[in-house]
């Protein structure tokens, strides 16, 4: 998760949070824990990889977030994709569903 934040730019950390939280703010230990460490009952997160094939290391390349709302039938969907990935339909296959 680390890694992925340092792909973004400031433009896409404010498109998705809306406002510009700082590199640093964003990887700190116990906000990584809150996002990975999640209660499925009401959220979910979702990413998207994929396995450099010279070096074998995964590379997450878009995250997103559903989220239950109070109305049982509602839900909150958020998704941030790697400037590197950007304007290549990473994103509306996430909505196309």
């Amino acid at each position: 998760m680390v890694e992925f934040h340092k792909t973004l730019s400031e433009q896409s950390v404010h498109l998705r949070f809306f406002f510009l939280d700082r590199l640093d703010a964003r990887v700190a230990h116990e906000r990584l824990v809150r996002q990975c460490f999640i209660d499925y009952e009401n959220e979910m997160a979702l990413v998207a990889e994929c396995i450099d094939p010279q070096t074998g290391c995964r590379e997450i390349l878009c995250v997103g977030r559903l989220k239950r709302q109070l109305c049982p039938t509602d839900g909150e969907l958020a998704v941030i994709v790697s400037d590197k990935c950007q304007g290549r339909g990473m994103g509306k296959k996430w909505y196309a569903g």
